[in-house]
C-alpha cells in the first residue's frame, strides 16, 4: 500500500491523542482487535465509521481517507479554483442560451415585417400582411420574455452568482441589459414601422389599383416622409433616453438619476413661454376682421408672441449670471432650449386669415367674405424640429460624457503606473 494510508494516519492520530487501541474501539463500539487491524493495514473502516473517526481526531473526512494532513490554504485555492471553473460555465451556458433565444426572436420579427411586404405588394392586402406579421410578432416577443425571465429566475435562485466578483457580474450584466434592450427595442420598431406603412401602403395600393391624380400622389409622398422621420425621431429618442433605465429595470440595478433642480425650473420657464407665444401666434387671426384696416387685437397678440420668444432668449443668459457655480451645464442647456424659439416661430404660420370678394353669380365684386386658412404641417414640422435639437443635445452630451470617463480612466492608470 501507499506510504501515507488510513491505518498508519489513525495511529499516529490515536497516539497524538493520548489514546489506546481500546479507548478508540469504545468510542465506535468496536473490538480492539480491529483497531489493531485498521493500524496494521489488514482491513479498513468501514465507511460508516470514517465520519465519527473524523470527528475524534478533529480532522476532516478528505484527510482521513488520504491518510495525511491538507494544507487549509491549497484547499481554499482548489476550491475557490473550482467555483470559478463552474461559475464560468454557468455564465457561459446561461449567456449563450440567452443569445440563442434572443437572435430567434429578431429572426421572427423580421421574418413577419418581410411577410407583411410581400403580402402587401404582391397581393395588396395590406391588413392581411399586418395580421400575418403579427403571427410572427407574438411568438417572437413570448420567446423574448421568456429568455429574460429564465436569466433572472438563475440569477435568483444559483448561489454561483453569490461567488463572482464585481467585474464578472457587470459584464453578465451589461450584456443581459444590451442584448434585452435590442430584443425589445427591435420588436417596437417592427411594431411602429408596421403601423405607419400599414396607411402608407393603403394609399400605395390604391394607386396601383386606381389612377391618382397628382396631388394625392405627393400628398402620399409626403405622409411616408414624414413616417421615416417620426419613426427616427422616436426610435432615436428611445435610445438615448429609455436606454439606461430599461437595462438597471431589467438587471435590478438602482437608476442614476442626474436631476438639478435649477436647470429643470429654467427649462420648464424656457419650454413654457415658447409655447405660450405660439398659443398667441395661433388665436392672432382671430382679431382680424377687415381686409383692409389693421386689427389692433391680432396686432397685439402678436407682438406678446414676439415677447414670449424674445422672453425664452432673456430666461437663458439670467439663469446663468445669477447660478454661476452651475455655469456649464446651464449654459449647455440653456442653448437647447433657446432654439425652440425657432418652433415657436413656425408655429405662427399654422394659422392664417384671407378675404375673397368674387361672386359666383355675377362675377362681380361683392362684400368681402373672410376664411380661416390652417396649415398643421408647420406644426408637425416645428415638433420635428424640437425633437430633433433634443436629441441633437442628447447626442453631444453623451459624447462628452464618454470622453470624461475615458480621461478619468487614462489619469487613473498614470497614477497606477507612478
Amino acid at each position: 500500500m501507499a506510504n501515507n494510508t488510513i491505518g498508519q494516519f489513525i495511529s499516529v492520530l490515536r497516539k497524538a491523542n493520548g489514546m489506546t487501541q481500546q479507548q478508540l474501539a469504545d468510542r465506535l463500539n468496536v473490538s480492539n482487535k480491529a483497531v489493531s487491524r485498521w493500524e496494521r493495514d489488514e482491513t479498513a473502516p468501514d465507511i460508516t465509521l470514517i465520519p465519527a473517526i473524523a470527528e475524534i481526531f478533529g480532522v476532516t473526512c478528505d484527510e482521513l481517507l488520504k491518510g495525511e494532513r491538507l494544507d487549509s490554504e491549497n484547499i481554499s485555492q482548489r476550491t475557490e479554483k473550482q467555483v470559478e471553473k463552474q461559475l464560468f460555465s454557468l455564465i457561459t451556458r446561461t449567456m449563450m442560451n440567452f443569445k440563442t433565444l434572443v437572435w430567434i426572436a429578431f429572426a421572427l420579427s423580421l421574418a413577419g415585417l418581410v411577410c407583411m411586404f410581400a403580402i402587401t405588394i404582391g397581393f395588396f392586402k395590406s391588413e392581411i400582411g399586418f395580421a400575418v406579421m403579427l403571427l410572427f410578432q407574438i411568438p417572437a416577443f413570448v420567446i423574448a420574455v421568456t429568455a429574460v425571465s429564465r436569466v433572472k429566475t438563475t440569477k435568483r435562485r444559483n448561489e454561483l452568482f453569490c461567488c463572482a466578483d464585481s467585474k464578472e457580474l457587470k459584464d453578465f450584466d451589461r450584456a443581459f441589459g444590451n442584448y434585452s434592450f435590442f430584443i425589445f427595442c427591435t420588436l417596437f420598431a417592427v411594431i411602429l414601422i408596421s403601423v405607419f406603412l400599414l396607411f402608407d401602403l393603403n394609399i400605395t395600393t390604391l394607386y396601383f389599383e386606381s389612377v391618382m391624380t397628382e396631388a394625392g400622389l405627393m400628398t402620399s409622398g409626403m405622409i411616408f416622409r414624414y413616417d421615416v422621420i417620426v419613426i427616427a425621431l422616436i426610435l432615436s429618442a428611445i435610445y438615448l433616453y429609455l436606454k439606461d433605465i430599461f437595462i438597471a429595470w431589467i438587471t435590478e440595478k438602482p437608476i442614476k438619476v442626474d436631476f438639478d433642480k435649477t436647470v429643470s425650473i429654467m427649462t420648464a420657464v424656457q419650454v413654457g413661454i415658447t409655447a405660450l407665444g405660439g398659443v398667441f401666434f395661433i388665436i392672432a387671426p382671430y382679431g382680424v376682421t377687415s381686409a383692409h384696416n389693421s386689427s389692433p387685437l391680432s396686432i397685439a397678440l402678436n407682438i406678446i408672441g414676439l415677447v414670449c420668444l424674445l422672453g425664452n432668449i432673456i430666461c437663458f443668459p439670467v439663469f446663468v449670471l445669477r447660478n454661476r457655480e452651475k455655469r456649464n451645464i446651464l449654459i449647455f442647456k440653456g442653448l437647447r432650449n433657446c432654439l425652440f424659439t425657432v418652433s415657436g416661430f413656425l408655429i405662427s404660420f399654422v394659422h392664417g386669415v384671407s378675404f375673397t370678394t368674387y361672386d359666383e353669380i355675377t362675377n362681380e365684386s361683392t362684400v368681402w367674405e373672410r376664411y380661416d386658412e390652417w396649415s398643421p404641417g408647420y406644426l408637425i414640422i416645428a415638433l420635428l424640429f424640437t425633437f430633433s435639437v433634443v436629441i441633437l443635445f442628447k447626442v453631444i452630451e453623451r459624447i462628452i460624457e464618454n470622453y470624461k470617463n475615458k480621461h478619468k480612466t487614462y489619469c487613473r492608470e498614470d497614477i497606477n503606473n507612478v
